[in-house]
């Protein structure tokens, strides 16, 4: 619960996208809740299953077609939030030293922060920056609230992340390339960048 902020965000996102009308993030996770002395308890609850109707959100969800066709568009910041090796195209996302994608890089034009440097680190949960420090990392690189923001990363989780702690600081347009490097990297007609940006 503490640790899997990634994984929640990425929840979140999935929820939101597939019309889920009411979706939180506990922000700063269990100890967070417990540390500000709200209740608790060990009861087991049984769920009363529901169903809601499907109404995909598409306007926060990126394709890789739609990727492709904004790559040359300025106006459209495309926001790569991997881990520096992944960025510069020493790996693909390496888990137990195996990397998991045919091809290493970058979308071209794309822009790079790492996500959690948009975090304060913690060793149960992380939390999200204050808005302003957010701003300031965004704006160093070029993204400022008022440019649509196409982030992707690996598979989803840490854009995911990134969208909603960039909705929180006033990013009004931000949207998810889901399938993100997974995909992008084993289609050949897709371009990638390596090395240092020039």
């Amino acid at each position: 619960m503490n640790k899997g902020f990634g994984q929640s965000c990425r929840g979140y996102f999935l929820l939101k996208y597939l019309g889920y009308p009411k979706v939180s993030i506990l922000h700063g996770g269990y100890k967070a809740w417990v540390n500000a002395g709200l209740p608790t308890t060990d009861e087991v609850s049984i769920p009363n299953p529901k169903t809601f109707p499907l109404q995909p959100h598409e306007t926060i969800m990126v394709t890789a077609p739609q990727m492709l066709e904004v790559m040359d568009n300025p106006a459209i910041a495309k926001l790569d939030v991997r881990d520096k090796d992944e960025w510069m195209a020493e790996s693909s996302f390496v888990s137990l030293w195996q990397d998991f994608c045919p091809r290493m890089g970058r979308i071209p034009n794309s822009v790079w922060i790492e996500w959690y440097d948009l975090m304060i680190p913690d060793s149960e949960a992380p939390t999200f920056k204050p808005k302003e420090k957010i701003l300031d990392v965004c704006s160093k690189v070029g993204i400022t609230p008022d440019l649509m923001v196409y982030v992707y990363c690996f598979k989803g989780s840490r854009a995911s992340n990134t969208m909603v702690v960039l909705k929180e600081a006033g990013f009004k347009d931000v949207r998810n390339y889901f399938a993100s490097w997974n995909e992008w990297s084993r289609d050949e007609a897709f371009p990638i960048e390596s090395g240092v940006p020039a």
